[in-house]
């Protein structure tokens, strides 16, 4: 009835070379998890209501790419020069 006692092994996850794809999949990583900062200030910044915030004229690029990932996630409406969040993106922040 003895269990052998076993002395934790230290994983290491494997540096891969770079490779073409890999740069494009951490930038896709990247755009989303700045998406999802972004629906959770914006929720935020309304209070969790649905309510059209304006956005600054001089937005950088990752700011764009958030906002385009969200829309295109259904978390966000854009109207150009302001964004309001959906019901899905006040969802996404109140249960995670």
């Amino acid at each position: 009835m003895g269990f052998a006692l076993m002395a934790p092994i230290a994983w290491r996850r494997r540096r891969q070379p770079f490779e073409a794809g890999c740069r494009s999949q951490r930038m896709v990583d990247q755009s989303e998890r700045s998406a999802r900062l972004l629906v959770r200030a914006l929720y935020y910044a309304t209070d969790g209501e649905a309510r059209w915030w304006v956005l600054p004229t001089n937005l950088n690029d990752m700011t764009k790419d958030a906002i385009a990932v969200a829309v295109e996630r259904g978390w966000m409406l854009d109207r150009g020069d302001s964004v309001c969040l959906t019901d899905a993106g006040r969802d996404l922040v109140r249960h995670g």
